[in-house]
Protein backbone atom coordinates (compact mmCIF):
# COMPACT_ATOMS: atom_id res chain seq x y z
CA UNK A 1 0.00 0.00 0.00
CA UNK A 2 2.82 2.41 -0.85
CA UNK A 3 1.59 5.97 -1.01
CA UNK A 4 -1.70 5.05 0.66
CA UNK A 5 -3.28 7.37 3.19
CA UNK A 6 -2.17 6.08 6.65
CA UNK A 7 -5.44 7.16 8.27
CA UNK A 8 -7.32 5.00 5.76
CA UNK A 9 -5.22 1.93 6.60
CA UNK A 10 -5.75 2.60 10.32
CA UNK A 11 -9.49 2.83 9.68
CA UNK A 12 -9.42 -0.45 7.72
CA UNK A 13 -7.48 -2.17 10.50
CA UNK A 14 -9.94 -0.88 13.10
CA UNK A 15 -12.84 -2.03 10.90
CA UNK A 16 -11.33 -5.51 10.62
CA UNK A 17 -10.87 -5.70 14.40
CA UNK A 18 -14.47 -4.60 14.97
CA UNK A 19 -15.67 -7.12 12.38
CA UNK A 20 -13.68 -9.80 14.22
CA UNK A 21 -15.27 -8.73 17.50
CA UNK A 22 -18.77 -8.82 15.99
CA UNK A 23 -18.06 -12.23 14.44
CA UNK A 24 -16.94 -13.56 17.81
CA UNK A 25 -20.08 -12.22 19.48
CA UNK A 26 -22.28 -13.78 16.78
CA UNK A 27 -20.36 -17.07 17.13
CA UNK A 28 -20.98 -17.11 20.89
CA UNK A 29 -24.61 -16.08 20.57
CA UNK A 30 -25.39 -18.83 18.08
CA UNK A 31 -24.14 -21.68 20.21
CA UNK A 32 -20.63 -22.18 18.84
CA UNK A 33 -18.18 -24.52 20.51
CA UNK A 34 -17.46 -22.10 23.34
CA UNK A 35 -19.34 -23.48 26.33
CA UNK A 36 -20.49 -20.15 27.75
CA UNK A 37 -23.21 -19.82 25.16
CA UNK A 38 -26.77 -18.58 25.12
CA UNK A 39 -27.44 -19.19 28.81
CA UNK A 40 -24.41 -17.21 29.96
CA UNK A 41 -23.79 -19.60 32.83
CA UNK A 42 -20.50 -18.02 33.89
CA UNK A 43 -20.53 -15.73 36.92
CA UNK A 44 -18.02 -13.32 38.40
CA UNK A 45 -17.74 -11.16 41.48
CA UNK A 46 -16.04 -7.78 41.93
CA UNK A 47 -12.88 -7.95 44.04
CA UNK A 48 -13.72 -4.46 45.40
CA UNK A 49 -16.65 -2.05 45.18
CA UNK A 50 -16.75 -0.69 41.61
CA UNK A 51 -18.49 2.60 40.82
CA UNK A 52 -19.76 2.91 37.24
CA UNK A 53 -21.01 6.03 35.49
CA UNK A 54 -23.40 5.58 32.60
CA UNK A 55 -25.82 7.72 30.58
CA UNK A 56 -28.74 5.86 32.16
CA UNK A 57 -27.48 6.47 35.71
CA UNK A 58 -24.57 5.72 38.00
CA UNK A 59 -24.43 2.42 39.85
CA UNK A 60 -22.19 0.35 42.12
CA UNK A 61 -21.20 -3.31 41.86
CA UNK A 62 -20.37 -4.39 45.39
CA UNK A 63 -17.46 -6.60 46.40
CA UNK A 64 -18.73 -10.18 46.61
CA UNK A 65 -21.89 -9.52 44.57
CA UNK A 66 -22.62 -12.37 42.13
CA UNK A 67 -22.80 -11.13 38.54
CA UNK A 68 -24.12 -13.64 35.95
CA UNK A 69 -23.70 -13.53 32.18
CA UNK A 70 -19.91 -13.44 31.68
CA UNK A 71 -19.35 -14.53 28.08
CA UNK A 72 -15.69 -14.07 27.17
CA UNK A 73 -12.18 -12.93 28.08
CA UNK A 74 -10.02 -10.65 25.91
CA UNK A 75 -6.20 -10.58 26.24
CA UNK A 76 -6.22 -7.03 24.95
CA UNK A 77 -9.16 -4.93 25.96
CA UNK A 78 -10.46 -1.92 24.09
CA UNK A 79 -8.93 1.32 25.25
CA UNK A 80 -10.77 4.66 25.32
CA UNK A 81 -9.97 5.19 21.62
CA UNK A 82 -11.50 1.88 20.49
CA UNK A 83 -8.10 0.22 19.93
CA UNK A 84 -7.14 -3.20 21.30
CA UNK A 85 -4.37 -1.91 23.57
CA UNK A 86 -6.15 -1.83 26.92
CA UNK A 87 -5.86 -4.23 29.84
CA UNK A 88 -7.35 -7.76 29.67
CA UNK A 89 -11.13 -7.66 30.04
CA UNK A 90 -14.08 -9.84 30.94
CA UNK A 91 -17.20 -9.23 28.86
CA UNK A 92 -20.83 -9.72 29.80
CA UNK A 93 -23.92 -10.57 27.77
CA UNK A 94 -25.22 -7.26 26.49
CA UNK A 95 -21.85 -5.86 25.51
CA UNK A 96 -20.20 -4.49 28.64
CA UNK A 97 -16.47 -5.29 28.97
CA UNK A 98 -14.53 -4.35 32.09
CA UNK A 99 -10.94 -4.84 33.31
CA UNK A 100 -10.47 -8.49 34.31
CA UNK A 101 -8.31 -7.45 37.28
CA UNK A 102 -11.46 -6.04 38.95
CA UNK A 103 -13.36 -9.38 38.92
CA UNK A 104 -12.95 -12.99 39.96
CA UNK A 105 -14.63 -15.74 37.95
CA UNK A 106 -16.73 -17.91 40.26
CA UNK A 107 -17.68 -20.99 38.25
CA UNK A 108 -15.78 -20.84 34.97
CA UNK A 109 -12.21 -20.76 33.78
CA UNK A 110 -10.62 -18.93 30.87
CA UNK A 111 -9.64 -21.29 28.06
CA UNK A 112 -5.86 -21.33 27.64
CA UNK A 113 -5.95 -20.99 23.86
CA UNK A 114 -7.44 -17.86 22.35
CA UNK A 115 -7.91 -16.70 18.79
CA UNK A 116 -5.73 -14.29 16.80
CA UNK A 117 -7.51 -11.26 18.31
CA UNK A 118 -6.92 -12.49 21.86
CA UNK A 119 -10.48 -13.71 22.48
CA UNK A 120 -10.68 -16.64 24.88
CA UNK A 121 -13.75 -18.72 25.53
CA UNK A 122 -14.87 -19.71 29.00
CA UNK A 123 -15.46 -23.24 30.21
CA UNK A 124 -17.80 -24.01 33.08
CA UNK A 125 -16.43 -25.70 36.20
CA UNK A 126 -19.27 -28.12 36.82
CA UNK A 127 -18.40 -28.70 40.49
CA UNK A 128 -18.81 -24.95 41.16
CA UNK A 129 -22.15 -24.61 39.33
CA UNK A 130 -25.59 -25.48 40.72
CA UNK A 131 -27.48 -28.37 39.16
CA UNK A 132 -30.29 -25.94 38.25
CA UNK A 133 -27.88 -23.64 36.39
CA UNK A 134 -26.39 -26.63 34.53
CA UNK A 135 -29.86 -27.84 33.50
CA UNK A 136 -30.86 -24.29 32.54
CA UNK A 137 -27.74 -23.89 30.38
CA UNK A 138 -28.32 -27.27 28.72
CA UNK A 139 -31.97 -26.53 27.95
CA UNK A 140 -31.27 -22.97 26.76
CA UNK A 141 -28.58 -24.26 24.40
CA UNK A 142 -30.85 -26.98 23.00
CA UNK A 143 -33.68 -24.50 22.39
CA UNK A 144 -31.30 -22.01 20.80
CA UNK A 145 -30.05 -24.70 18.43
CA UNK A 146 -33.66 -25.23 17.32
CA UNK A 147 -33.55 -21.71 15.92
CA UNK A 148 -35.05 -19.75 18.80
CA UNK A 149 -33.83 -16.27 19.65
CA UNK A 150 -31.68 -15.89 22.75
CA UNK A 151 -34.51 -14.17 24.63
CA UNK A 152 -37.10 -16.81 23.75
CA UNK A 153 -34.80 -19.77 24.45
CA UNK A 154 -33.68 -18.31 27.78
CA UNK A 155 -37.22 -17.48 28.97
CA UNK A 156 -38.63 -20.81 27.79
CA UNK A 157 -35.84 -22.80 29.41
CA UNK A 158 -36.22 -20.99 32.74
CA UNK A 159 -40.01 -21.11 32.84
CA UNK A 160 -40.20 -24.76 31.76
CA UNK A 161 -37.76 -25.81 34.48
CA UNK A 162 -39.55 -23.81 37.18
CA UNK A 163 -43.07 -24.73 35.98
CA UNK A 164 -42.84 -28.00 34.00
CA UNK A 165 -46.64 -28.54 33.97
CA UNK A 166 -47.42 -25.05 32.63
CA UNK A 167 -48.38 -24.36 29.03
CA UNK A 168 -44.81 -23.20 28.46
CA UNK A 169 -43.36 -26.36 30.01
CA UNK A 170 -45.51 -28.54 27.78
CA UNK A 171 -44.60 -26.57 24.64
CA UNK A 172 -40.90 -26.79 25.48
CA UNK A 173 -41.25 -30.57 25.87
CA UNK A 174 -42.81 -30.74 22.41
CA UNK A 175 -40.14 -28.46 20.93
CA UNK A 176 -37.35 -30.61 22.37
CA UNK A 177 -38.99 -33.66 20.76
CA UNK A 178 -38.83 -31.94 17.35
CA UNK A 179 -42.13 -30.05 17.01
CA UNK A 180 -41.56 -27.02 14.78
CA UNK A 181 -45.09 -25.89 15.62
CA UNK A 182 -44.13 -25.70 19.32
CA UNK A 183 -40.97 -23.73 18.52
CA UNK A 184 -42.98 -21.16 16.55
CA UNK A 185 -45.65 -20.93 19.31
CA UNK A 186 -42.97 -20.24 21.91
CA UNK A 187 -41.34 -17.60 19.69
CA UNK A 188 -44.58 -15.76 18.87
CA UNK A 189 -46.32 -16.00 22.24
CA UNK A 190 -45.72 -14.72 25.74
CA UNK A 191 -46.59 -17.82 27.77
CA UNK A 192 -42.89 -18.34 28.58
CA UNK A 193 -42.13 -14.71 29.50
CA UNK A 194 -42.61 -14.99 33.26
CA UNK A 195 -39.29 -13.65 34.54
Amino acid sequence: MDGADPSRSDALATGRRLLGLMSAVVFLATGGNVYAGPGDICKATPVRDIHHKSPSGDYVEYKGEELPGVTQYWDRGLDHNGKFTGPPTLCWHGGGCYPARDYKLLNCRVDAKGDAEGLHGLTVIRSKTSSFDLRLEDRTTKLSRLGMSNAASSNAAYTSLKEPDSQCGKLVGLALRGSKWAVSKIEEGDMCNTR
